[in-house]
C-alpha cells in the first residue's frame, strides 16, 4: 500500500506525516475531527484499512448493477427527494458545516441553498444530457453513408469524490449527484 505525506487537522507545524492503516499501541488509528474556528477536537473517525477499501469497492460494484439499469427519469425521482430531505434537514446541515469547517450558520445557509438550486437544474436537464445522441459522420462521410452514429453514455466503475474544506457541501454535492444521475456509484 502507498503511503502519502499528508498534514492531519491540527498539526499546525506544517511538517508532512504520514497517515497509514497500520496499528498504534495495538489500536487502529483515528483521524480527529476539528473544528477549524475553535480548536476543539469533537470526535474522530477511524481510519480504514487498504482491504476495507477494497472490499467497499467490491460492494458498490455489485450495486451498480441495480442502480444504472434504473431510467434516468427514476433517478432523477430519486434524487429531487435528496433534494427536499436536504431541504427540510437544512438546520442540522448548517450545524455540521459550522462545527467541521468553522463557517457562520448564514454562510453554510447560503452555501446549501446555492447547491440545492445547482441541483435542481442538474435534475431538469439530466434526461437531455443523458440521452443518447447522433452524432456527426466526420471524415467516415463517404464510407458510411448508410450508417448514423451515436454516442450514448454508460456508467462503469465506482467513483469516489474527496471534499474540500473550504465549500463542503457545494463542491461535494453536485459531483455526487452527477455520478447518481450518470448511473453511477459511490
Amino acid at each position: 500500500m502507498k503511503q502519502e505525506p499528508t498534514n492531519p487537522p491540527g498539526n499546525g507545524n506544517g511538517e508532512a506525516t504520514l497517515l497509514t492503516t497500520q496499528k498504534v499501541a495495538g489500536k487502529r488509528r483515528t483521524v480527529p475531527f476539528t473544528n477549524p474556528a475553535t480548536g476543539e477536537q469533537f470526535g474522530s473517525v477511524p481510519e480504514a484499512t487498504a482491504d476495507e477499501v477494497f472490499a467497499a469497492c467490491r460492494e458498490m460494484g455489485a450495486a451498480a448493477a441495480v442502480w444504472s439499469a434504473k431510467p434516468v427519469k427514476e433517478r432523477v425521482r430519486i434524487l429531487r427527494r435528496l433534494q427536499e430531505v436536504t431541504i427540510d434537514s437544512l438546520d442540522e446541515i448548517t450545524a455540521v458545516i459550522n462545527k467541521d469547517h468553522g463557517k457562520s450558520r448564514q454562510e453554510a445557509w447560503a452555501e446549501v441553498m446555492m447547491t440545492v438550486e445547482k441541483l435542481h437544474l442538474y435534475y431538469k436537464h439530466a434526461p437531455d444530457w443523458l440521452a443518447r445522441q447522433k452524432v456527426p459522420r466526420g471524415l467516415t462521410f463517404m464510407l458510411s453513408l448508410a450508417r448514423d452514429y451515436y454516442t450514448e453514455p454508460m456508467p462503469f466503475g465506482v467513483v469516489a469524490v474527496i471534499g474540500p474544506w473550504n465549500y463542503p457541501f457545494e463542491l461535494v454535492m453536485p459531483a455526487v449527484c452527477a455520478a447518481l444521475l450518470a448511473g453511477k456509484v459511490l
